[in-house]
C-alpha cells in the first residue's frame, strides 16, 4: 500500500479504505502503518530474541536441510533476512499485511 501523503486526493481515500478493510478484518486495529517507533521496537524484539537464544535463528531440527522457509508476520523482515543469510539455498518468504 502506498503512503497516503503522496497520492492524489481520490488515491489517499482509496488507500484509507483499504486501511480500514484491514483493521475490519482482524476487528481491531492492525499494524498497516507502522510508525518508526514500532519498527525499532520490533527491532529489539528480534535482537533480544537473539540474545536469548544465542544467536540460533532457528531450532527446528530440519533448520539445516530446509529449501523453503516462510515466515508468517514477518514484521520488519529482518529474521527472514538473518536467516536467508545464514541459510545459504533456501528460499525464504517473509508474508505481512504490513508493506513494510
Amino acid at each position: 500500500m502506498a503512503d497516503a501523503t503522496n497520492l492524489e486526493p481520490q488515491d489517499a481515500a482509496a488507500a484509507e479504505d483499504d486501511r480500514s478493510d484491514l483493521e475490519s478484518l482482524s476487528g481491531k486495529a492492525s499494524h498497516s502503518s507502522l510508525d518508526s517507533l514500532e519498527l525499532e521496537r520490533l527491532e529489539l524484539a528480534h535482537d533480544l530474541w537473539l540474545l536469548t537464544w544465542r544467536g540460533v535463528l532457528c531450532i527446528s531440527p530440519k533448520r539445516g536441510s530446509a529449501k523453503r522457509v516462510l515466515d508468517l508476520g514477518t514484521g520488519t523482515g529482518v529474521w527472514a533476512m538473518d536467516f536467508a543469510d545464514e541459510q545459504i539455498g533456501t528460499t525464504v518468504i517473509g508474508v505481512d499485511l504490513s508493506p513494510t
